[in-house]
């Protein structure tokens, strides 16, 4: 479970990379798996709830990109 919901992967030569949330939830989406597409939402709606615990200078353009997936 863990490695389907994380963003970093390993290219055709072995190197680290790290994948965007775009990347990761359509491959999610084309994998029909449903179970780590609901467990992404939920983390994200849970990251926008609990925000205000972040120092103000980085929660400006959190919210939008949170909600863009």
């Amino acid at each position: 479970m863990v490695y389907r919901l994380t963003r970093i992967r390993n290219d055709a030569d072995g190197n680290e990379i790290k994948l965007t949330i775009e990347e990761l939830v359509s491959g999610l989406k084309e994998a029909d798996d449903k179970e780590a597409l609901l467990i992404k939402e939920v983390d994200r709606l849970h990251n926008l709830e609990t925000i205000g615990g972040r120092e103000r200078k980085n929660n400006k353009a959190q919210p939008m990109k949170l909600c863009k997936v």
